[in-house]
């Protein structure tokens, strides 16, 4: 019984899997042809959008995460990854 439940759960991580990468590919299409009419038609610079691009996409993230952990106060769970999660983010001195 144990083996047939790993089974499924592989299948249903493998579909999963595929759909996710099918759904970003398709979202990654749809940003370039917004990309470049904004370009086009609207006199943006990459210099503005890309920003406004990654700002965006972060917010995002932290509006998933905290759904998702659902009240927990710590964004790392963990006091020592901190650091590293911080040594990404861009800070400069």
């Amino acid at each position: 019984m144990n083996e047939k439940t790993n089974s499924n759960n592989k299948k249903r991580e493998v579909i999963l899997g595929t759909f996710l990468t099918i759904i970003g590919g398709i979202l990654w299409g749809i940003s370039g042809v917004c990309g470049q009419f904004l370009f086009q038609n609207k006199e943006v610079t990459a210099s503005w959008l890309v920003p406004i691009r990654l700002v965006t996409a972060g917010v995002l993230l932290l509006c998933y995460y905290f759904i998702r952990i659902k009240g927990k106060t710590s964004i790392s769970g963990e006091v020592r990854e901190t650091g590293g999660i911080l040594s990404f983010t861009g800070w400069r001195e």
